[in-house]
Formats: structure tokens, sequence, C-alpha cells
């Protein structure tokens, strides 16, 4: 019997093509949606059915000194860095060390603190995992906003982010709806940390970064990160709309967001880690289909989010991977089964009045050019 994998490589349609060809193609597709706003920075990467990969930039890393955007630049990942939390939960599941519909008060409800947290009683791992927990977003909230700006250099520790859910009211009873947060893979992050005794991002730097050789792939713990280009916010809570970096850093430590993003990236590597978890043995193959096995969300029509993973339904074809937003950066991943294909886009602005189109959408034309569709 011939796999998918090995039919979707034999009559690909660019199995013959040069990645020089196809990088061509994929920059003059985004180069006509980027038109109107042509110092936008954005960069691409995709890894193709024989595993060959291409990257290419379009743009500006820095407007005002008018410094081209190289296709290795890298930015703030956003809620893209969730994935990398969910696949180490599931390996702790796959082990038997974790159960995904136990109730999180089995894991900490040691804890005086958990017993403030919405929900606590009831809420399992599965329902954090796939924002059904009825825990609301802390992240936006003015107290997140002014504590984060009131104390700028502050080393966010996993526990100092509880702090924002104590006494909260639920969204609704857990397992009732669905509603998205960050906040849910805080409390993940500490269940995994419960688990192991050991620090999330450190299992992750070993186990899956580092095997999988993502070396642009690093914590966003500080707020000099190595390499991080310049970020514009289009005017949201935490900056004033314009450059984000000052002297290299930015406003506040970016530690905050842990388990609910958490990682500066490239393009590439995004490409690479989306490719290797859907399409890879990150995940043991029972494991793979439960995290893409979704529920219904508000992310778009016929969208569902799985275990750390959303599902997308796209022109280009049925694709999981994840979006992610940080303050003055935009990022996606998507990897589409039924091409053995993956694609990921970063932006250097949040600016949507600016790009007028979600990351999605820009995905799916970066796939379309690839498969040679209009």
């Amino acid at each position: 019997m011939i796999s998918a994998g090995l039919v979707a490589l034999l009559f690909s349609p660019v199995s013959q093509d040069s990645v020089q060809q196809i990088e061509a193609r994929v920059k003059a597709r985004l180069s006509e949606a980027l038109s109107a706003q042509p110092e936008i920075g954005m960069t691409c990467a995709f890894v193709l059915p024989d595993g060959r990969t291409g990257s290419l930039a379009l743009g500006f890393s820095d407007r005002e000194r008018k410094v081209a955007m190289k296709p290795d630049d890298r930015m703030l990942a956003g809620s893209v860095g969730k994935t990398f939390f969910a696949a180490l939960a599931l390996r702790l599941a796959s082990d038997g060390k974790i159960n995904l519909d136990e109730r999180v008060a089995s894991y900490l409800g040691k804890f005086d603190w958990f017993k403030e947290l919405p929900n606590y009683s009831t809420i399992t791992v599965r329902q954090l995992m796939n924002h059904t927990s009825g825990i609301p977003e802390h992240v936006a909230e003015p107290k997140t906003v002014e504590e984060l700006k009131a104390n700028p250099d502050k080393q966010w520790a996993p526990i100092d982010l509880v702090k924002f859910l104590r006494g909260k009211k639920p969204l609704f009873e857990a397992g009732k709806d669905w509603s998205y947060g960050d906040s849910n893979y805080i409390v993940l992050g500490l269940v995994i940390e419960e688990v192991t005794g050991a620090s999330a991002y450190g299992q992750i730097g070993r186990s899956i970064i580092r095997l999988l050789g993502l070396s642009k792939t690093v914590p966003s713990n500080q707020r000099a990160l190595p390499g991080l280009v310049q970020g514009y916010s289009g005017d949201t809570p935490f900056f004033s709309k314009g450059p984000v970096l000052k002297d290299g850093k930015l406003p506040f430590n970016p530690a905050f967001e842990w388990a609910g993003g958490g990682f500066l990236s490239n393009s590439l590597d995004l490409a690479k880690w989306s490719h290797a978890l859907v399409l890879g043995d990150v995940l043991p193959t029972e494991w793979k289909k439960r995290m893409q096995t979704g529920v219904p969300s508000k992310t778009g029509q016929g969208d569902e989010y799985g275990l750390g993973l959303m599902k997308e339904t796209l022109t280009s074809g049925v694709g999981f991977g994840h979006e992610g937003w940080f303050p003055g950066y935009l990022s996606q991943m998507i990897t589409f089964p039924e091409h053995r294909m993956s694609v990921a886009i970063q932006i250097n602005t949040d600016d949507m009045r600016a790009l007028k189109r979600r990351t999605r959408w820009y995905c799916d034309q970066v796939a379309n050019a690839i498969l040679k569709r209009d």
C-alpha cells in the first residue's frame, strides 16, 4: 500500500519546482497583497512535502531607518507558543503523568490560592487546553496593564500570574461554552510544573526545541531579546500607536505571557515546528489525533479548537496550527495534512486597520501560491 504522505509527495504540484521558484511566486503574491502598505515588515517560510524549506521577507524591520526585513529576522510569536506547552502536556499525558479528564484540583488543590480561581472545583485539564474552562481572560484587564507598566522590569514567576485570576467570577459553567484566554494556559503550565517538578520552559527547550533544531526559538522572558526586530503597535491597551522598542527594549518584561505564548522565534522555525507537530513524531499518532480533535470555537466560521491547535478551513484546504498576537507583532503557522505542507508568517505590526486582513488570509495566499492556485 502507498502511504498518504507518499501520494501527496508524488502528485504535489510543486515537486518539480525549485525552492527559488516557489519563493518568487509567494513573494509576488504577498507583495501584491501588501502593495498599499509596503512599509509593513513580513517574513514567510514554508516546508514542502519532500522536506525542502524556503523563506523570504518583505518590507522593513525598522521603518524609521529604512532597514529591510530579512527572512531570518525574529519576532514575538504570541499565542503560537501555546502549542509548545500543549505538546509537553500531551507527552506527559501519553506517559500517564497527566489525565486530561482529571479535575485540575487533583494537581493543584493543595494550594490555598487555587481555591480562589473561577470554577476551581470542576475544571479539568482538557477544559484548560481547549478553552472550555470558563476561566476569564486576565491579560488586557486594566489592573494587569497597570501593573505591567508600573513594574516594567519585574521578573514574573508563574505563580505571580495567578493573582490576576483570584476571586474572578467564571464566564460559564465548566465545559458548557468556549472562551479563548491565556489564563487557561497559565494554569496548565502550573499543572505541568507541579507534576514534573521542573521548569516547563526547560523541558520544552530540552525535549522539543533543541531536538528539532529550532535555533531561533527562545523564551521571551526579558525586556531586551536577542535579534528582536522593531514592532509597531496599532494603539493597544499596552502601547500607544507607533514603535514598540525603545533603545532595543520592550516597555515591560514579556515574561508575564509565559505559558500563554512566551517565545521569540522566526517564520522558518515556526513552519518547521508546525510540520513536526502535525505530521511528524513529536507525539504518538493517537495523541496527535486527540490534539487535532476540537470543539466549536468563535474564531471564524467552521473553526474548531483542539488541545492547543486551531482547525481552520481555508481556500487552500483544511489546516491545523495557531495564530499569535503580542503588542506590535502578529504570527501564524498552519499545516495542511492533505498537501503535506506547512506555512508560517510573522508581521511586525498588530495594526489590523493597516493589514486589513487576518494572518490566516495571508497564510492562505502563501499556500495557494505554492500550489499554483489563483
